[in-house]
């Protein structure tokens, strides 16, 4: 992702839509020899960018760790979309959106998802 101000120097005069970053956490096909069993991946609406995070588990501190990676390396989105998983809606992400300046918003699952 492109940090906000550097963005706006690469279109000066024209408006610039807010970063967004979508955030699902996935299922790996088959565990690895370090353990991780899941993927995050976070992507860049407004480059297309793909950043993809195995972790261990779904848990609130692992999804946290991969997304202050996410943030260290490309700055903090203004738009976080994440799905209902309990990964993302619980008090440890909600401190870190605060502290980096993100709005967390829910996604609902694609008609596909919610039939099973």
């Amino acid at each position: 992702m492109i940090l906000k101000s550097t963005r706006q120097s690469l279109v000066d005069g024209l408006e610039v839509p807010p970063t967004q970053w979508s955030v699902p956490a996935c299922l790996a096909r088959s565990l690895r020899r370090n353990g991780n069993r899941y993927c995050l991946t976070a992507t860049d609406f407004f480059t297309k960018w793909v950043e993809a995070i195995p972790i261990q588990d779904k848990t609130a501190a692992a999804t946290s760790q991969a997304l202050m990676d996410i943030f260290h390396t490309h700055g903090a989105p203004e738009v976080i979309l994440t799905d209902q998983g309990r990964e993302f809606w619980n008090k440890v992400n909600q401190i870190l959106f605060e502290k980096w300046g993100a709005k967390h918003h829910l996604c609902l699952p694609s008609p596909d998802q919610r039939t099973g």
